[in-house]
């Protein structure tokens, strides 16, 4: 790992073990989140089993019901692709100050459409208004999409 320091005197290193301490806190996130998500279908199911059960369950409560579920399952899951977004971003800045592909996971293997579709985004809107910039991962998810 280059000993670099940039003009505030922090090491490379340093900054390196700062973003492996995001990057663990974040992925303990996702974790959480998808535990979430599972914990909601499984709720979700035994409570539709039981309203189904009951002769007098209005259809409005079953489709209320299905929007809750629905809504939050698709929120858990948009706040999953958005922390694997910032986590892609930390694999490139560790694998830029190592000088090695060191992590890969969210960067390159993951095949979460959210992030690729963001990522196109950002870069057609950076080539519409000229700017030459280049995505903080090289580009490298949107090529892999």
């Amino acid at each position: 790992m280059r000993q670099a320091s940039g003009a505030d005197g922090i090491t490379d290193e340093f900054r390196v073990t700062v973003l492996l301490k995001e990057y663990d806190t974040l992925r303990t996130e996702v974790l959480a989140r998808i535990r979430s998500r599972f914990e909601l279908l499984t709720v979700s199911v035994a409570a539709l089993g039981f309203l189904l059960s009951r002769k007098d369950t209005a259809a409005e409560l079953l489709v209320l019901s299905g929007i809750v579920v629905f809504t939050l399952h698709t929120y858990f899951g948009w706040s999953i692709a958005k922390i694997n977004h910032r986590l892609a971003d930390i694999e490139s800045q560790v694998n830029r100050r190592v000088a090695d592909e060191v992590l890969v996971w969210e960067s390159q293997m993951s095949s979460n459409f959210f992030i690729r579709f963001r990522q196109l985004r950002t870069t057609r809107k950076a080539r519409r208004s000229g700017d030459a910039r280049e995505p903080t991962d090289g580009g490298r998810r949107a090529r892999l999409g």
